[in-house]
């Protein structure tokens, strides 16, 4: 089940640790943390329930975890009277299981789940995949203060991608993008919206747009001075204090919405880097490579 965190309480004097949900060590003790928890376990409830091909274009397909990896994690908890107990992920999917049951919200809920995002934009002008490099594997590749974009090579799926993945056709693959090894100081704030095919996407760009794919956030945690903290840590060469993230991003919806069907079509990803609270970014970040990938 995911779990999240908020915003925290950035440059209060009074709370020189950020002691709410904007740091993990605290996140706990914010009186909004139960509403908000409670509200994503919610979600998932209602996300349960939804059956296949509910959307206008009939492409929704909700699967349930099978991974044994996954489901068979543990964590350790204190219960009411203070034993510790461990939990399995699988123990926990099933609220009615746990004697939580929500109101019904349904009219509030119909809004994201029959949720679709505007036809996809006309380009001012012709544009080609190939006016756009494509990412040098393994290397410094950057997310700037102004947004990047990259040509990224597809292909079609194959039966090597269905091993270990518990699937028979490749039709049933999810294809996914892949930002990997994503480096990003501890200290540091981070967004990054990304488009498929939306070179002219910018920090103004409407995210129910049809080429928008998803988002990343990354939140500092324990700074009193965030924006002073990044400052240094951007000049600042040690892996001990940077983050390396592989961020995942599914696809094949936006792709279905802009009409492309054929797997050797390449197409353009735009990243575009966001600062904290409506501010341009301050920092630049580093990737090591774009791929494709199917799950």
């Amino acid at each position: 089940m995911l779990r999240t965190s908020g915003p925290g309480l950035i440059n209060d004097p009074a709370h020189p640790d950020n002691e709410d949900m904007g740091n993990f060590i605290y996140a706990a003790r914010d009186p909004i943390f139960y509403s908000h928890h409670s509200n994503v376990d919610r979600l998932w409830d209602v996300w349960k329930t939804i059956p296949d091909k509910v959307t206008i274009a009939g492409n929704r397909k909700r699967v349930d975890y099978t991974s044994s990896d996954f489901l068979d994690s543990e964590f350790t908890f204190f219960d009411e009277n203070q034993d510790m107990v461990i939990v399995k992920i699988r123990d926990s999917l099933d609220n009615s299981k746990l004697g939580i049951k929500y109101t019904d919200v349904s009219e509030a809920d119909n809004l994201w789940i029959n949720y679709e995002p505007l036809p996809a934009h006309k380009p001012s002008q012709p544009w080609s995949p190939k006016d756009w490099p494509a990412v040098v594997p393994s290397g410094n590749n950057t997310i700037g203060k102004v947004p990047a974009s990259f040509r990224l090579e597809r292909r079609a799926p194959t039966k090597k991608d269905l091993k270990g993945k518990g699937l028979k056709h490749t039709n049933q693959l999810q294809e996914d993008i892949v930002l990997e090894r994503v480096r990003i100081p501890h200290s540091a704030y981070a967004r990054f919206d990304v488009f498929i095919n939306f070179p002219d996407a910018n920090r103004e760009t409407h995210l129910y747009m049809s080429e928008y794919v998803g988002t990343f956030t990354h939140l500092p945690s324990g700074m009193v001075d965030m924006s002073a903290s990044v400052s240094q840590s951007s000049v600042t060469e040690s892996n001990g204090m940077y983050r390396l993230f592989n961020i995942r991003y599914s696809v094949g919806q936006a792709l279905r919405r802009l009409g492309i069907g054929d797997w050797n079509t390449d197409v353009v990803v735009t990243i575009v880097s966001k600062g904290v609270r409506k501010t341009n970014p301050t920092v630049d970040f580093y990737f090591s490579d774009i791929k494709q990938e199917f799950q």
